[in-house]
């Protein structure tokens, strides 16, 4: 059974330590985990596992966290997906910030009945232009039936249409 964790903290990033110790200390295991600083604010997601009264454990014990104010915490307990079959391609994105560059890609990609898989995005002023720049990283599965090049050539014309480089390629796996 899984439990998936939210947690983002006003303070400091010692609700890090707190949590961490919580699954463990719970007999779960951690699966994935993952933190970033957003802004001043850390943030970070965290999927559990464990048997069935384990994970209701640490759901009691994390409700001992509500009792913080500056700690914001959810819980979800997933389904266990079905294994999504095809072949997973790295997406990566660089152009000059634009706001609805992000929705359009999501766009796309929806369109064509890619699974994200998991995305990331930021901005940063380029050293050399002194311009603003949005970097999209994505990892995409791609299903069988759909034809690779067809894709890899729409993708070309949506970016060429919309003023974004991109670089499509398969996830090598060492």
């Amino acid at each position: 059974m899984h439990l998936a964790i939210t947690a983002v903290c006003r303070t400091s990033q010692k609700f890090l330590t707190d949590l961490v110790s919580a699954v463990t200390n719970c007999d779960c295991r951690i699966i994935e985990f993952r933190t970033s600083q957003l802004s001043t604010t850390p943030f970070c997601y965290v999927l559990a596992e464990g048997e069935w009264n384990h994970i209701a454990k640490l759901e009691s014990f994390l409700a001992h966290f509500d009792h913080n104010p500056d700690i914001t915490l959810h819980t979800h307990r997933p389904a266990q997906p079905a294994p999504i079959e095809g072949i997973a391609y790295m997406l990566e994105t660089v152009s000059l910030y634009r706001d609805d560059i992000l929705l359009d890609l999501f766009k796309f990609i929806e369109s064509h009945d890619v699974h994200v898989e998991e995305a990331s995005s930021f901005c940063h002023i380029s050293s050399y232009t002194n311009s603003q720049m949005l970097i999209i990283r994505m990892i995409v599965v791609i299903r069988p039936e759909t034809r690779i090049i067809s894709l890899r050539e729409d993708l070309l014309e949506f970016c060429n249409n919309i003023n974004l480089d991109a670089i499509f390629e398969p996830v090598k796996q060492h």
